[in-house]
C-alpha cells in the first residue's frame, strides 16, 4: 500500500504539466465564450491540441527511461517479496498513461471552459465506476503491479475521452483543425501554460511530495498512514475544488465581458459558504476519524492526534486559499500565482524536512500549512482586499491584470 501511494504521489509530480496546460485551456475557453464568434473557441482547441502532444511527448521521453533506470530497491528500502524491477514498470506504465492523458482531457477543459462541468463530471463519476471495476478484477487475478495501475488508471481516460469527442462533434469544435492553427493563439497559450505548468510544478512539489519524503525518512509503512488519514481529509478541498471550478469559467466570463459587480458577489459567497462547509467537514472527520477508518477499511489503523490536527488546520488554510486561487486564474494572473507558488514550496520543504525528524509524519502537513499560510493565503488576500472585503475598491481590484 505504501508503493502503491509513493507511485501515485510521483506521478502527481509530473503532472504538473497537464494540470498546468488544463488551467490555461479552461480559462481561454472561458473568456473566448463571452464573445459570439466560434472561430476563437476553434483556434483554441487546435492550439490546446497540439501544445498536449508536443507535452506528452516531453514527459514520454523523459520520465519512462528515468523510471526504468533508478534503483528502486534501494531508494525505497524494499524487501521481502517486493522488488524494485516491478516498481519501475508501474512507474514506467504510469508516465505512459499520463503521457497520453495530456491529449486525451483537452475535450473535458473544453466542456469545463464552455460552463458544462455536470456532463464532464459526469463522465468522470462513469471512469471512476469503470476503474473501480477493473482494479477490482485486476487485484482478483493478482495481475502484476504495473497492470494493476494501468487498470486504475486507463479507463477514466478512455471515457472521457470518447466522450469528449462526441461532445465536440454536437458542438461543432474540432479537437484540431489545421486551417484554423493561428500562431497568436498558440503563442499567448503556451506561454499561459508554461506558467501555469511551473505553477503546478512546484504545487506538486511541495504537497505531493509529502508520503515520498515520509517514505523516504521514516519508511513506507508510516506513508500508507498518513496516506489514509490525506486521503479522508481531501474529501472537503475535493469538494471546495469542484464547486471552484465550476465558478471559475464562469467569473473568466463575467470577467472578459466587463461585469466586475457581478463577478465580486459570486466570489464573496463562494468563500464563505464553500469555507465554512470545508472546515465542518474537516472537524467532523476529526472527531470520528476511527469509525470512519473502521468502517472504510475494516480495521483501525493508527492516528497520531498532531496529523489530524494538521489535516483540520490544512482544511481551514487551504479552502480559502482554493476560491482565492479560482479568480486569479479567471483573470489569468498566471505570473503572480506561479511566484507564490514558487514560495509556497520554498517554505513547505524545508519545514518539512525539519519537523519530519522532529514530530514525525505530522510534520509533513504542518509543513504544509506553514507554506499555504504564508506564501499563498496572505498574498492571495492581500492581492484581492477589495473584493473580499466588500469596499469600494472591488471594481479597481478586479480591473486591467496587474504585471
Amino acid at each position: 500500500l505504501g508503493v502503491w501511494m509513493i507511485a501515485l504521489s510521483l506521478m502527481g509530480l509530473v503532472g504538473f504539466v497537464s494540470s498546468g496546460l488544463s488551467a490555461s485551456v479552461v480559462t481561454a475557453i472561458g473568456r473566448a465564450s463571452a464573445a459570439p464568434s466560434r472561430e476563437s473557441l476553434v483556434r483554441l482547441s487546435t492550439a490546446a491540441s497540439l501544445i498536449a502532444l508536443c507535452y506528452g511527448a516531453i514527459v514520454f521521453a523523459a520520465v519512462v527511461p528515468t523510471a526504468l533506470l533508478i534503483d528502486w530497491t534501494w531508494l525505497l528500502g524494499l524487501g521481502g517479496e517486493l522488488s524494485g524491477q516491478p516498481v519501475a514498470r508501474l512507474m514506467s506504465a504510469l508516465a505512459v498513461l499520463l503521457a497520453c492523458g495530456l491529449v486525451v482531457s483537452v475535450p473535458r477543459q473544453i466542456m469545463l471552459g464552455r460552463m458544462h462541468g455536470y456532463l464532464a463530471h459526469m463522465l468522470d463519476f462513469a471512469g471512476l465506476v469503470a476503474s473501480a471495476v477493473c482494479l477490482v478484477i485486476a487485484i482478483h487475478f493478482q495481475m502484476p503491479l504495473w497492470l494493476l495501475g494501468a487498470a486504475f488508471m486507463a479507463p477514466p481516460m478512455i471515457t472521457v475521452f470518447i466522450g469528449g469527442l462526441i461532445y465536440l462533434h454536437h458542438a461543432d469544435i474540432p479537437l484540431f483543425s489545421r486551417r484554423n492553427l493561428d500562431r497568436e493563439t498558440f503563442s499567448k497559450l503556451g506561454r499561459d501554460s508554461l506558467r501555469m505548468a511551473g505553477y503546478q510544478s512546484a504545487f506538486a512539489v511541495s504537497s505531493q511530495s509529502d508520503l515520498f519524503l515520509i517514505g523516504i525518512i521514516l519508511g513506507a509503512p508510516a506513508s500508507a498512514a498518513y496516506g489514509i488519514a490525506q486521503r479522508v481529509f481531501s474529501l472537503p478541498i475535493l469538494v471546495s475544488t469542484s464547486v471552484n471550478q465550476a465558478q471559475w469559467p464562469a467569473m473568466a466570463r463575467a470577467d472578459a465581458a466587463g461585469e466586475h459587480a457581478a463577478v465580486g458577489r459570486m466570489f464573496r459567497r463562494t468563500l464563505a459558504i464553500g469555507s465554512g462547509v470545508a472546515i465542518s467537514v474537516a472537524v467532523a472527520a476529526a472527531l470520528a476519524y476511527e469509525p470512519l477508518i473502521r468502517l472504510w477499511l475494516g480495521r483501525i489503523i493508527e492516528s497520531d492526534p498532531l496529523v489530524l490536527a494538521g489535516m483540520v488546520a490544512w482544511v481551514i488554510v487551504a479552502t480559502p486559499v482554493i476560491t482565492c486561487d479560482g479568480l486569479l486564474r479567471a483573470r489569468q494572473e498566471t505570473s503572480f500565482l506561479m511566484r507564490c507558488m514558487f514560495a509556497m514550496a520554498t517554505i513547505n520543504i524545508p519545514t518539512t524536512l525539519l519537523l519530519l525528524p522532529w514530530i514525525g509524519p505530522a510534520g509533513a502537513i504542518w509543513g504544509s500549512v506553514t507554506g499555504y499560510m504564508f506564501a499563498l493565503l496572505l498574498p492571495y488576500s492581500f492581492r484581492l482586499w477589495g473584493l473580499i472585503s466588500g469596499g469600494e475598491k472591488k471594481k479597481e481590484a478586479l480591473g486591467a491584470d496587474a504585471p
